[in-house]
């Protein structure tokens, strides 16, 4: 499980857009597209809908954004993770 900070990219998935995390409050997050001049506030349950982590070089496996019954915000691996 890992809990995204400043600096996250995660994927659009209905444009494949690659947003940074810039500001995480109580109930929103704050992404800003790259090479794009677009800010979006997002509440937290539709980001785990809408997004997807960009995978880094080191794996090819995507994550899916989830929370946690308590609200906590997790990104787990599409593959073989189990909550």
């Amino acid at each position: 499980m890992s809990i995204p900070g400043l600096g996250e990219r995660l994927r659009y998935r209905s444009t494949g857009h690659i947003f940074e995390i810039r500001k995480i409050t109580g109930q929103f997050v704050v992404l800003y597209a790259l090479n794009q001049n677009i800010q979006v506030m997002i509440g937290k349950k539709i980001l785990a809908d809408a997004f997807e982590e960009v995978p880094t070089s080191n794996s090819s496996a995507s994550r899916k954004a989830s929370f946690t019954p308590d609200g906590a915000f997790s990104l787990a691996s599409a593959v073989g993770v189990q909550g």
